[in-house]
């Protein structure tokens, strides 16, 4: 009985050396890339009753190319990878009425990053209604679609009562003010999904259609009254502003336009047009233009010149390369992050406060022409050198993952708070500038292998800053 219960013990350790197999030398666990973020356009008509749908993803780092599956009621449509260098596709030939999940995800190359877990997008292509025909001679106005129809007469524009709209009760409205104020509350009975008739609507001066289904914007194009149009998050894919002269407030957020030109609205005072397919606007010929943002799309080139009634510019995760923003001269705030900047002109920006430009590819930067400048957001650039002795007025300033070599703020009394980390190439900073502020946060430690020497103010920031560095080989010193 020993014997055979020495037997059992070895083939127990033996099978649980195999099951608890330790890592063999050099494996490495494998890095996940990032989940790409991904925007899609709305369904656009392509043929008659066929629909195609474009799409775009951002760039992720590391990524040795991308995969994305269409698929709708669990049949594959289209399955395809494809290079680093693409970030975006079309898929045509899709029915209409009908509902698909796109995926989009990064591959790896399986040496040090493994595949991103999936992006996932559901859509539906519009239902594709017969083509009514046209009255040559309408002798009242006809709207066509329920929702917008009910809307109205509960507004009472049928003021005689007599069933249907003439074209002087048409006329006499200037306000249809639709809009949901989120998502959730628009549905498919209680939304708007044909304009037809408002093009009698002559004395209109403010739509609101926020969350609505509309597709078609071509008959409010020529309402010259119009003063404020809100067509954000429906589906619309095209929008022609040449007979819309006396708008000043124009949101079309969350739409499928992909060109979109101001040239014919000087009145403009308040733009929104995020998350849309444009790859290129001029604001230079709205000189009236107050607010514009214009994040997180496909914009590629931007002007905004001569703005002088220009407050704040917001173009945010774009594709902007090279820009010039001049003769602004009331632009106190200007975001511009996550784009691919490698050139920047400031020029007659005399009020400007806030400057956002982290996340480019910035090699160099001018900002002495600032000189009301407070918040300088301009980390994870290339910037090998910046020189801030023009502006005293700055409070706040992030540097980080920059190759500086030097900081000198000896010129900047009012600064409070300083980000500079993980610069492996820088060597000296300069704080003394007569100045500390005992509620002061200093970030200058972190990932900074290079740092030989802070300059101080003696006193309580020579205290702080020596603490900060207590057991490195920094030099702390109050010259």
């Amino acid at each position: 009985m020993k014997q055979f219960n020495s037997v059992i013990l070895i083939l127990s350790l033996a099978f649980g050396l195999i099951a608890c197999d330790p890592p063999r030398p050099g494996d490495v666990e494998l890095i996940e890339l990032d989940k790409p973020d991904v925007t899609v356009g709305l369904p656009t008509e392509s043929e008659e009753g066929l629909f195609s749908v474009s799409f775009s993803w951002q760039e992720v780092a590391n990524a040795a190319g991308y995969e994305y599956v269409l698929k709708s009621r669990d049949k594959e449509i289209a399955n395809k990878k494809v290079g680093a260098d693409i970030t975006g596709a079309t898929i045509e030939g899709l029915y209409s009425d009908s509902s698909f999940k796109l995926t989009v995800r990064a591959v790896a190359d399986n040496k040090i990053y493994k595949n991103s877990v999936w992006s996932e997008y559901e859509f539906e292509t519009p239902t594709v209604d017969p083509i009514d025909p046209v009255d040559p001679d309408p002798t009242h106005v006809i709207v066509k679609d329920p929702v917008l129809e009910a809307y109205l007469l509960k507004l009472g524009i049928d003021a005689d009562a007599d069933g249907i709209i003439s074209f002087e009760e048409a006329a006499a409205i200037k306000a249809i003010e639709m809009g949901f104020e989120y998502a959730d509350e628009a549905t498919d009975a209680n939304t708007v999904k044909d304009l037809s008739g408002l093009e009698y609507f002559e004395s209109l001066e403010i739509l609101d259609l926020k969350y609505h289904r509309v597709s078609d914007a071509t008959p409010i194009e020529g309402l010259s009254s119009l003063v404020k149009l809100n067509l954000g998050e429906n589906r619309i894919t095209s929008l022609d502003l040449s007979g819309l002269g006396n708008l000043e407030d124009l949101r079309v957020y969350g739409t499928g336009i992909s060109e979109l030109d101001v040239t014919k609205t000087p009145k403009l005072r308040e733009l929104y047009a995020q998350r849309i397919a444009v790859a290129e606007i001029d604001l230079s010929d709205c000189p009236q233009l107050e607010m514009a943002a214009l994040n997180n799309g496909q914009l590629a080139s931007l002007r905004a010149v001569g703005l002088a009634n220009l407050t704040r510019l917001d173009a945010v995760e774009n594709k902007i390369g090279e820009l010039e923003v001049t003769g602004c001269e009331t632009l106190s705030q200007l975001h511009l992050n996550g784009n691919r900047l490698t050139e920047l002109t400031l020029v007659d920006l005399p009020k400007l406060m806030i400057l956002n430009v982290y996340a480019n590819q910035l090699t160099k930067l001018d900002v002495k022409g600032l000189p009301f400048l407070i918040q300088l957001f301009a980390f994870e650039n290339n910037l090998s050198e910046i020189d801030l002795s023009g502006n005293e007025a700055i409070q706040q300033v992030f540097l980080s993952e920059n190759p500086l070599r030097m900081l000198d703020l000896s010129r900047n009394p009012n600064v409070n708070m300083l980000e500079v980390i993980y610069m492996p190439e820088l060597e000296e900073i300069n704080l003394k500038n007569d100045y500390f502020d005992e509620w002061s946060e200093y970030y200058i430690v972190e990932g900074n292998t290079a740092l030989k020497k802070v300059v101080t103010d003696a006193g309580a920031e020579f205290d702080l800053v020596s603490k900060l560095f207590e057991g490195t080989s920094v030099s702390v010193v109050a010259e």
